[in-house]
């Protein structure tokens, strides 16, 4: 039929349809580019939105990243002050205590000097007094005018050698005399510690004095005897518990004869046990006692 048709039309008819089929054919054409267009543009769009996405993706992740970076120093800041804040409580308590442990050092100090002031002026006290009352209370020996018989009158042997013997004669401990001696010269210092100097008389009764020829208790030549140094350490050692330089004994031997020493040595013994004294002390009142003894002989 087509065939025939087209036998049937025209040329004009053949162009005029030629014509339309063109027009077609473009109208598919730029309907497939509107399309093709369409689909990049579309293809973009999506490429466009997807970048865009993982842009505010990526920009939500820095900002987090910055957020945490923020938390983390805030807390490293707040650290950093609270341990600062610890070092400086430290260093102030530091401080304070050792203000105070000088401060107590400075008391203590204080203290001590002013202890050792008063045991010093104690001492002082202690050592007067007992001069005090060894001064009051040291016999005087009194030559008694008797008639001279043969009983009392020496012989001449007495002459040469009696005064020498006794000078020489060693030491064989207190007499009940010297030791009731001793007794009342302690129950007055306790008087006197206790209740104050006495101001009232008191006649005390003494044994009756016994002529003695003058001696010395001094040493005629300065010399050290190890044995009364011995003597003197093992005595205050063992009576008071107190230890003296080996020096000192020695130069206090070196100077008196060992009888003297030692009775002194045993009176001031007897002194220290009702008042306590320091060992300088007991060495200056032995040597006190002896030159008391000594001036009144």
């Amino acid at each position: 039929m087509e065939e025939e048709q087209q036998e049937q039309l025209t040329p004009e008819a053949e162009l005029e349809l030629l014509s339309k089929k063109q027009q077609e054919l473009q109208q598919k054409i730029a309907q497939a580019r509107a399309d093709n267009a369409a689909k990049q543009m579309n293809t973009l769009s999506a490429k466009a939105q997807a970048r865009i996405d993982a842009e505010a993706q990526e920009a939500l992740v820095l900002a987090e990243i910055r957020r945490n970076r923020q938390l983390r120093e805030a807390e490293a800041q707040r650290e950093a002050e609270a341990i600062a804040e610890v070092n400086r409580k430290e260093a102030e308590v530091r401080m304070a205590q050792q203000l105070l442990e000088k401060r107590a050092r400075q008391q203590a100090e204080e203290l001590a000097q002013h202890l050792k002031d008063e045991t010093e002026k104690m001492h002082r006290l202690e050592m007067d007094l007992a001069r005090q009352l060894l001064e009051g209370n040291t016999s005087v020996a009194v030559k008694e005018d008797k008639p001279a018989t043969l009983e009392t009158m020496p012989s001449p042997l007495a002459h040469i050698f009696g005064s020498q013997g006794s000078e020489q004669a060693s030491y064989q401990g207190l007499s009940s005399e010297e030791t009731a001696r001793i007794q009342m010269k302690r129950d007055a210092i306790n008087n006197m510690l206790e209740f104050g100097p006495n101001t009232s008389t008191v006649q005390t009764a003494l044994p009756t004095p016994v002529p003695t020829p003058k001696k010395t208790n001094r040493k005629a030549h300065r010399f050290v005897d190890m044995s009364v140094s011995n003597q003197l350490e093992t005595l205050l050692k063992k009576e008071l518990g107190i230890s003296v330089g080996p020096m000192k004994l020695d130069d206090l031997g070196a100077a008196w004869q060992e009888a003297p020493l030692m009775q002194a040595a045993r009176e001031v013994v007897a002194m220290a046990k009702a008042k306590p004294m320091s060992a300088d002390g007991v060495l200056e009142m032995i040597s006190q006692v002896l030159e008391s003894q000594e001036s009144n002989a």
